[in-house]
């Protein structure tokens, strides 16, 4: 999520295309998904943290661009709730069970396992 769909807070200046919202900037590629490649392709989400937390505006926010008009969004996998989320960790870094477009707690490293895991 961080520096994809969402943009670095102040730096509106440098980020004339980010969206700041109270608390969040989405960035000029989360904000206009529909217009880029991604939109012929179901999204997967992989983040080094937990979205902002189970019940967070982010996560809210986040689905809501996610799944607008011209996006194929998660295929109908992921409806915003923390339940969906698959963990990706060092337990799990090697062989994860991915079951939902969205995976979280992911070292930087084991990004690309986690990717390959929700393609799988």
């Amino acid at each position: 999520l961080v520096r994809t769909l969402t943009g670095r807070r102040g730096v509106s200046a440098e980020c004339r295309s980010n969206s700041a919202l109270s608390h969040l900037t989405v960035s000029d590629a989360g904000a206009h998904l529909s217009r880029s490649f991604c939109a012929r392709c179901f999204l997967g989400v992989v983040t080094e943290g937990d979205g902002g937390g189970s019940a967070s505006s982010l996560r809210r926010i986040m689905y809501s661009y996610l799944t607008s008009p011209g996006l194929l969004g998660f295929g109908g996998a992921w409806r915003g709730d923390r339940s969906a989320w698959d963990v990706v960790n060092a337990a799990n870094a090697s062989s994860p069970k991915v079951d939902q477009p969205i995976a979280m707690y992911v070292e930087p490293a084991d990004k690309y396992v986690a990717v390959r895991a929700i393609v799988d």
